[in-house]
């Protein structure tokens, strides 16, 4: 095993191959699915996308923000709820 520090990212690698008369050295990079392992830092009501050597935090449906620290929004269900529920106290008061 080999690691490589790449911008900012370190990736692990599996194998190391040098091209025959060659100084230049390639790297066969196994990535890592944070989000199957669940070693994320996305936010609980975020989806993680894999990406190659990292990921990337989606705010579910009715939330919104950077998807790791912050999705705020009230849930498109509990806004219906909202709703029906003055919808009812209005019929009550006719």
């Amino acid at each position: 095993m080999h690691y490589k520090i790449n911008a900012n990212f370190l990736y692990l690698c599996e194998t190391t191959l040098k091209e025959p008369n060659s100084n230049e050295i390639y790297f066969v990079v196994l990535d890592i699915d944070e989000c199957t392992k669940g070693t994320h830092s996305c936010h609980v009501n975020a989806v993680c996308n894999n990406i190659q050597g990292s990921y990337h935090c989606t705010c579910k449906d009715g939330f919104s923000r950077d998807g790791i620290n912050y999705c705020t929004g009230i849930n498109k269900n509990i806004n219906l709820l909202i709703l029906a529920f003055f919808v009812i106290l209005m019929l009550k008061s006719i």
